[in-house]
């Protein structure tokens, strides 16, 4: 996250996804040091040449990320996050946005 406040989280839920009705259903929280979330640190390997979607490696659960390294790049992520969340609306599959702070990836797999 790019705001200074760094155990600041945010997770949204779709519908069937925890959450009980259809509309914008955001959570924004503050988790307290020492603790993280296992999300956090799992590693992920790159699915695009660009190496801006990755898919986590050692998660318990099937899932995209992608890092934002600064302000400049939020625009492009968020792009294609919306492409990737809008297919998986028009699909009615259920899933969930997590935006935390974590690891780089690029320390997690060999280039």
């Amino acid at each position: 996250m790019l705001s200074g406040v760094y155990n600041m989280k945010a997770a949204f839920n779709s519908l069937c996804a925890y959450a009980s009705v259809n509309h914008l259903h955001w959570h924004l929280y503050y988790l307290s040091s020492p603790f993280h979330l296992p999300v956090e640190t799992c590693s992920a390997k790159p699915l695009d040449v660009d190496e801006e979607c990755f898919e986590l490696d050692d998660y318990s659960a099937k899932g995209f990320a992608f890092q934002i390294h600064s302000v400049d790049d939020v625009e492009k992520i968020a792009k294609k996050i919306h492409l990737i969340t809008q297919r998986l609306c028009e699909m009615n599959v259920a899933h969930n946005l997590f935006i935390t702070r974590g690891r780089n990836f690029e320390s997690s797999h060999q280039r």
